[in-house]
């Protein structure tokens, strides 16, 4: 079925764990927007991060390309535009409008990066980003990390405040600037919400009764595993230390309010398009860079191949998108370059041809459901060895350079509770896995080039123990600093 051109709204949040959300099964959160918007669409269930960090999963986004392949390794290494086009180049070509709101994490505003119309951005701090974050030894920790979780607050922060002024932006230009253009429009709303700090404004804390939230799975010392990557992970965190169920409650409860509030503003957004009488001729789609393990397995936010890492919410929604509908196929987000060509109507280049995604809007009307392949890595803080992760059909699995492989089986086991790499039943399983990750790197290679690159950055901006001895950065600030 060839695809009619019309209008897209891309709405991408930071952060948000698809088992936040109650269409993905949790019966606990209230994200009343996100959950209509999945009634009257089609919504993935096995979504992927390619890499599970802000600035280079969002260069993935970007240019439809794996971050090995653009050599943007962790959150100071932000996309420039420079060797590979963005979908925005490619629209900006056909004179088809993009116009972002909010949260895009590259570099600059003036960068070519084919996002010219840029409103209310949030780029990375300083044109540089996060130098600690590229520092790839044991001795170098954001212990500031386990400080936010244990810190939750209710309130305003300058993201709340951001994403509100996002949303009032979006709304604004929705109403009284996409109407009456002569070619179809794309606009990408980027809020910053559910990202840390974990601050949540009062009326969406009320929301919940803090007693009912649930605890995180396998959580407790004695559950969790002690693969080499979460230890490394806890250790760069400082989150190795049990907390009470009355503390996670109280960080879970300012993460439930934050998605809350971005899904409250998401509202805002998809009435305004209403208003504007665009309904019928806009596709919609819904989906964030990350998620967050906010404690399960014993680990929090993102920068591993879990499912609460790796895993994203991912729906579609307009007139030619089923309704009601769920989607099994993996899927990842360079698949989003491709889907908004064909959103808008244009066809790859040759430039284009090497790229690993597809458009999603045939599997979205159920079509072409073959079986895909997903590839994930990470390359950034605490991650002290390359971490790559193979997704084919229910089977997972999780390579670290020079640890051993982890295999999930995610029909029989989607909480990633048992390992099954050393199960004998399931060696020709783990070694397809492991040719179909050869396929697409050499691991021990691109660990390398990640590490060098990322020694070349730091001397360029003092060297490695100069940047020890400053704060790192926790998250990006807004213009005029985060509270």
């Amino acid at each position: 079925m060839k695809s009619e051109p019309m209008n897209l709204l891309f709405i991408f949040s930071d952060q948000h764990s698809k088992e936040k959300t109650g269409c993905y099964g949790n019966p606990y959160i209230k994200t009343p927007n996100i959950d209509s918007l999945a009634k009257r669409g089609t919504k993935f269930t096995s979504a992927y991060s390619n890499s599970p960090i802000c600035v280079p999963a969002r260069a993935c986004l970007a240019t439809g390309r794996y971050a090995n392949q653009l050599k943007l390794w962790d959150n100071a290494f932000p996309y420039l535009g420079e060797e590979f086009d963005s979908w925005g180049h490619r629209l900006e070509n056909e004179g088809i409008d993009v116009t972002t709101f909010g949260k895009l994490h590259f570099r600059y505003p003036e960068d070519n990066t084919g996002f010219k119309d840029q409103r209310l951005p949030l780029h990375v701090r300083d044109g540089i980003g996060d130098l600690f974050g590229a520092i790839r030894e044991r001795d170098a920790c954001k212990l500031g990390l386990a400080k936010s979780v244990r810190e939750p607050k209710i309130g305003e922060s300058s993201y709340t405040k951001l994403d509100k002024q996002i949303a009032d932006e979006a709304c604004s230009y929705l109403v009284n600037e996409s109407v009456n253009k002569d070619k179809p429009w794309v606009m990408q709303v980027g809020f910053v919400l559910p990202h840390f700090p974990f601050i949540a404004p009062q009326e969406y804390w009320d929301l919940y009764n803090e007693e009912d939230l649930p605890l995180p799975k396998n959580y407790a010392k004695n559950e969790r595993p002690e693969y080499p990557f979460c230890v490394d992970h806890r250790h760069y965190q400082g989150t190795d230390e049990e907390l009470s169920p009355e503390q996670l409650r109280k960080t879970i409860h300012a993460y439930y309010g934050m998605c809350s509030y971005v899904d409250s503003q998401i509202g805002r957004v998809l009435q305004a398009l209403e208003e504007s009488g665009q309904l019928e001729n806009t596709r919609i789609i819904y989906s964030t860079d990350h998620g967050e393990m906010l404690g399960d397995h014993g680990l929090w936010y993102k920068s591993c191949m879990f499912e609460g890492s790796a895993g994203i919410p991912f729906i579609m929604a307009g007139p030619d998108i089923p309704e009601d509908e769920t989607v099994d196929v993996n899927i990842s987000l360079v698949d989003i370059f491709p889907t908004i060509l064909d959103c808008v109507g244009l066809k790859p280049l040759e430039a284009d041809e090497d790229l690993p995604g597809a458009t999603l809007l045939p599997l979205a009307r159920g079509e072409n459901k073959e079986n895909r392949v997903v590839f994930s890595e990470f390359h950034a803080s605490g991650s002290f060895t390359g971490g790559f992760m193979i997704r084919k059909q229910n089977f997972k699995l999780i390579q670290y350079v020079g640890y051993p492989s982890v295999l999930f089986n995610l029909e029989d086991d989607p909480d990633e509770l048992t390992n099954i790499a050393e199960v004998s039943a399931y060696a020709e399983v783990l070694n397809d896995l492991r040719r179909e990750l050869f396929l697409r790197v050499n691991p021990e290679a691109v660990d390398k080039q990640a590490k060098d690159d990322q020694t070349t950055l730091l001397n360029k901006h003092g060297g490695r123990e100069f940047l020890k001895g400053t704060v790192p950065i926790i998250f990006s600030p807004v213009q005029g600093g985060a509270k």
